[in-house]
């Protein structure tokens, strides 16, 4: 699927991995998301989402380490072209509101009684590290946000709106891209180097290079430039999250 195509119903085949009896489209395409672009195993994402009725506009609950942020996810999936509004995200708003302390939290779970939510929020120990934590807001959607949206949001500090334009923008793939190959010419005259042999005709060579000459290699938009590295994505490690961090 090409991530710029978000309408319905080529959004289906898409999210067709991470449906299953039961669970909404809505919930799919959260489990999808969770799964490009938080870079979270299949289970790992799974768990995070709880869209279910009765869930007080909850979908989905991410404790973003990284980041030192609560992401609290609200989707939507259009099977028609209507782009959001203000009256979506104002809604999702007074929903953040249940997050705002400790004591509305623990409101939240005493009214919601024994849901896919509650469990949720008590199995990533929210009341606990909410006043540490920033709350986040994600609102999740297969439709671009229209004028009213966009001036909402512009007055809102905890609201993430996720369209299809934010995703293709933010999307890196983890599939393996052709291989670059060609020169590349760095500037290094005057600066310490280091030289090893790897073998009679093959010498490595260490030294700083400039930023401006890096970003400009070919490969580098794309990420097909690191096609041979084997590891590719590592995802939602200790070593991601302390670069995000930083």
């Amino acid at each position: 699927m090409k991530l710029s195509n978000f309408s319905y119903p080529s959004i289906l085949e898409a999210i067709a991995p991470f449906s299953a009896t039961g669970r909404s489209e809505s919930a799919s395409f959260l489990i999808w998301y969770l799964v490009n672009m938080y870079r979270l195993d299949h289970i790992e994402a799974v768990d995070a989402v709880c869209d279910q009725k009765g869930d007080k506009g909850v979908d989905g609950i991410y404790v973003n380490e990284g980041n030192g942020t609560i992401d609290v996810f609200q989707c939507r999936v259009f099977q028609s072209d209507k782009k959001v509004g203000d009256t979506a995200l104002k809604e999702f708003s007074g929903t953040l509101q249940q997050f705002a302390s400790v004591q509305s939290l623990e409101n939240l779970i005493n009214s919601a009684g024994d849901i896919a939510l509650t469990r949720l929020i008590k199995s990533a120990n929210l009341a606990s590290i909410l006043p540490s934590y920033q709350v986040r807001g994600v609102f999740l959607t297969n439709s671009d946000v229209d004028a009213n949206g966009l001036a909402f949001l512009k007055h809102v500090q905890n609201i993430d709106f996720r369209g299809p334009s934010q995703i293709s923008e933010a999307y890196i793939s983890d599939k393996k891209d052709a291989v670059q190959q060609g020169e590349a010419k760095f500037d290094i005259s005057g600066l310490l180097r280091a030289t090893y042999a790897v073998d009679k005709q093959t010498h490595t060579v260490i030294a700083p290079v400039l930023a401006s000459e890096l970003v400009a290699l070919k490969g580098i938009d794309d990420q097909s430039l690191f096609s041979l590295n084997v590891r590719a994505s590592l995802g939602n490690t200790k070593v991601n999250r302390d670069i995000v961090s930083r």
